[in-house]
């Protein structure tokens, strides 16, 4: 691994209950930070310009609803997108933040930003809201999400307007809170692939 200054930011102290003391020890061999920025939108983007200056790479990992995918399996993450912005009846997209560009933000594998148009995601899209449903904000556009969560997108928003390299980790515990309980959503979180995703964080450049 290069000599990049690595944060790791989780939101939740539950999502590292699997994380263990060998694996706490290569991140500190490493000198790869991890930091909690607490649950929710406005917790993750306030914790994330709490470390702008400091790091030179973001990685967000956190466990996640899907529509799409396995649970208990993980997936690296590209895009990002806003599920509850609608301001629609003031004639914007869906999912567009009023006055600004993108609905998606999107990020190639070295974790650069990459400028395309609006309405165009590049990878498997993450939807962030306050809620932990998801699928009454599908749409045409999105039918479904890969991943549902409620901090990744205001974490790459941070990172985009910095020019900060950001990476995202998402392993799913539920479909998006359909019947599934927090005490379920607790006990898959005790099997979070820690060390899969610590040695691909690793193996980057």
């Amino acid at each position: 691994m290069t000599g990049k200054k690595t944060v790791i930011l989780v939101a939740w102290d539950n999502e590292t209950e699997a994380l263990s003391d060998s694996d706490r020890q290569k991140l500190a061999d490493n000198n790869i930070a991890l930091l909690y920025t607490g649950i929710g939108k406005n917790n993750a983007s306030n914790g994330t310009n709490d470390i702008v200056g400091y790091y030179d790479r973001v990685i967000n990992i956190g466990c996640a609803g899907t529509h799409t995918q396995e649970l208990e399996t993980y997936s690296r993450i590209t895009t990002f997108v806003e599920r509850d912005m609608d301001c629609r009846s003031f004639n914007y997209a869906q999912y567009q933040t009023p006055e600004e560009k993108y609905i998606f933000i999107n990020f190639d594998e070295s974790g650069n930003f990459v400028n395309t148009s609006m309405d165009t995601p590049l990878g498997l899209i993450c939807g962030s809201g306050d809620n932990t449903n998801g699928y009454s904000e599908t749409s045409d556009l999105i039918p479904a999400f890969d991943a549902v969560d409620m901090e990744a997108y205001a974490m790459a928003k941070v990172c985009m307007n910095e020019g900060i390299e950001f990476h995202c980790f998402k392993y799913y515990t539920d479909k998006a809170a359909v019947e599934t309980t927090i005490d379920e959503l607790i006990e898959r979180n005790l099997r979070f692939p820690w060390t899969q995703i610590i040695d691909e964080i690793l193996a980057m450049d």
